[in-house]
């Protein structure tokens, strides 16, 4: 048999097979097990939401109730 047409030895390492989900490019990678991961810092406490817009029990002038804010009424209830 001529040199080229032999077959090459199997390699003892097997090939690796792709991972089933790669992580996204520029994505922070877990820290492998066992690593120390510092604490992360407490988050600041939040704003009070801004569409709020009641003050005590009055609402703002001109404003129309939405779907929330209207009571459910069902088949059977009656006045």
């Amino acid at each position: 048999m001529p040199p080229q047409a032999q077959a090459a030895p199997p390699s003892p390492v097997p090939p690796r097979a792709p991972e089933p989900n790669p992580p996204a490019p520029g994505a922070s990678v877990p820290p492998a097990p066992g690593a120390s991961v510092p604490p992360r810092a407490p988050a600041p406490p939040r704003a009070p939401h801004p569409g709020n817009a009641v003050v005590g029990d009055e609402q703002p002038e001109g404003y129309t109730p939405t779907e929330r804010d209207l009571p459910v009424i069902r088949r059977g209830d009656t006045v």
